[in-house]
């Protein structure tokens, strides 16, 4: 790995999921703590990091922003499928790792307790087996 090499003036976005226990390995921790700056994806990801590698790198977060469809497409998605209410998608890996686990249970707690059910649509490869739940679509 070529992050030794160039530590002091590295920029690392680590992107490990809350409580990913590969991150916590001993070559991982070392590699947490060289660079010069991280990028973090969100709070959560920061305060894992900084828990499992105690590193005080000068840090960011950001999100990247998804470009919004245009309406004509979002219309046919819509007419398509049959997904009439406000949805939410899910885009990359679905897997317990990328905490699906907890979003499914959320949306099911949502299903639940909500008569104005929006679809939640799950669009990547499948790491996890899914529950049956009304409104949840994978692609």
């Amino acid at each position: 790995m070529g992050l030794p090499l160039v530590a002091d003036r590295a920029v690392l976005v680590p992107t490990a999921p809350p409580n990913e226990v590969e991150i916590s390995m001993t070559h991982f921790v070392r590699l947490l703590n060289l660079p010069r700056l991280m990028i973090y994806c969100t709070p959560e990801e920061r305060d894992w990091v900084q828990k499992v590698s105690a590193t005080r790198a000068d840090h960011a977060i950001t999100a990247a922003p998804m470009k919004s469809i245009e309406r004509s497409t979002a219309h046919t998605l819509r007419t398509k499928h049959r997904l009439q209410q406000p949805n939410l998608l899910f885009m990359g890996r679905v897997g317990v790792h990328k905490g699906c686990d907890v979003l499914l249970a959320h949306y099911q707690h949502y299903v639940e307790t909500t008569t104005n059910l929006g679809a939640l649509i799950l669009a990547g490869a499948l790491e996890m087996s899914l529950p049956h739940i009304p409104g949840l679509f994978r692609f």
